[in-house]
């Protein structure tokens, strides 16, 4: 996707250009995919089953389109999910209910110094605590919202031969940006939390991770806490079935552990995770992603363009041959020779003795296999140039279409794009 190609390298002194076929059918999947589903205000829409469920279908719809559009990032977590199901197979998203608690009416009391009357506003019911010789007075009101949040593929987990997520034995997040701080705000013990070991630089070894990061050129050292409070930990939010209170039957229970100790371990009724995969295999989580299909036709457009290029640097750059006669003695043949720029002069001793190597141009006998490269491109992926906004006329002799022939296209163009929004929406 970003033009790097270390299994196709590039010849010393020749074309080192890269084909984007990649990028290029993964942006416009992506847009043609995003529209039906962003370009209405109701992301989400609940049918009523009778008349009598009509009000409630309504106030329901209303609710969750809040909560995903304005609680949360709608569009961009739209975006990112299905972009990582385009590029990486899987698109997660994880949605969990997260407690939240904020101080109302809050009010600041000078301390006087009486034991009495400290000592009554200290047992106060609405007593924060104090500082610097005055005490916080305030409602403390518990709150909550549901937060949905993209989980990139490399820190996903799943068991495996898995058919899909709810049923699976094992599910976790192991993300890689939770602090020492964040486990604090999340209410674990400080104490605790203080003995835990950080992310080691193996933890974050990841060949996914790497490449989305690559163009930033950082270094390890770029990934050290200027903290201790900063520091990375291993952290894994884990959902596992378990016969853990041993009545023989096995209960989904959420895990959070560092290593090996344990944060919170509870009963939980399903798991948070919501995966989509472009290409699905039947009874597997991990399908194919619309990269895998064209990746092989990238590196073949990428050679064909490099030897164009590379023969036509050639024939318009041919290469002067001179002969021992035609050299001069002061050396200056050789000197002009070095010189490359266009109409640069040659100095020989003699024109019997000089002449151009010419090269013949033959890169437009790689112009039909590039073509060819190209309809297999959308043969594979369905998505067509006509639906990215090329001419198909262009090459049409007569530069007229029919209604018929018009109609066809537009009912056939990006039909699998179509499919993959079905399969999406699902």
């Amino acid at each position: 996707y970003y033009g790097e190609m270390a299994d196709v390298p590039a010849q010393e002194g020749s074309s080192a250009v890269v084909d984007r076929t990649v990028q290029v059918v993964i942006d416009n999947a992506l847009a043609a995919l995003l529209k039906p589903f962003v370009s209405s205000d109701e992301t989400v829409r609940f049918a009523p089953r009778g008349p009598e469920d009509v009000e409630q279908a309504d106030q329901a719809t209303e609710y969750v389109n809040y909560v995903f559009n304005c609680d949360n990032p709608g569009f961009l977590i739209v975006h990112n999910w299905f972009k990582d199901a385009l590029l990486c197979k899987l698109g997660v998203v994880k949605a969990w209910w997260e407690d939240e608690t904020r101080v109302e009416g809050q009010m600041e009391v000078p301390l006087s110094g009486d034991d009495l009357q400290d000592g009554m506003i200290r047992q106060h019911a609405n007593y924060l605590g104090e500082e610097d010789g005055v005490a916080f007075l305030g409602s403390v009101v518990k709150d909550g919202r549901v937060k949905i949040e993209n989980v990139p593929p490399e820190e996903f987990r799943i068991s495996a031969m898995s058919r899909d997520v709810p049923s699976a034995i094992y599910s976790a997040h192991v993300p890689l940006n939770v602090t020492r701080s964040d486990l604090i705000e999340m209410g674990f013990d400080p104490e605790i939390v203080e003995t835990l070991p950080s992310l080691s630089g193996s933890d974050t070894e990841s060949v996914v991770r790497t490449a989305r990061y690559q163009d930033e050129r950082f270094g390890d050292e770029s990934l050290d806490a200027p903290h201790r409070s900063q520091e990375r930990m291993a952290l894994r939010d884990e959902y596992i079935r378990v016969d853990y209170n041993g009545d023989g039957i096995a209960e989904l229970r959420r895990v959070m552990r560092v290593e090996d100790t344990i944060l919170l371990n509870e009963e939980v009724e399903h798991s948070p995770f919501a995966t989509i995969c472009p290409v699905p295999m039947p009874h597997k989580v991990f399908g194919l992603s619309l990269a895998d299909l064209i990746i092989e036709l990238q590196k073949i457009s990428t050679v064909l363009w490099r030897q164009m290029l590379d023969n036509l640097y050639k024939s318009n750059n041919p290469r002067p041959v001179v002969s021992e006669s035609g050299i001069c003695a002061d050396g200056s043949t050789a000197e002009s020779l070095s010189d490359n720029a266009p109409g640069a002069a040659i100095l020989v001793k003699s024109l019997d003795g000089f002449r151009f190597d010419a090269v013949p141009y033959t890169a437009d006998a790689s112009l039909p296999m590039l073509e060819m490269v190209g309809n297999m491109t959308e043969e594979r992926t369905g998505v067509s140039r006509a639906g990215q906004g090329l001419d198909t006329n262009a090459l049409r002799k007569s530069g007229q279409m029919t209604a018929t022939e018009m109609a066809m296209i537009s009912a056939g163009k990006n039909a699998r794009v179509e499919m993959i929004a079905r399969i999406f929406r699902s």
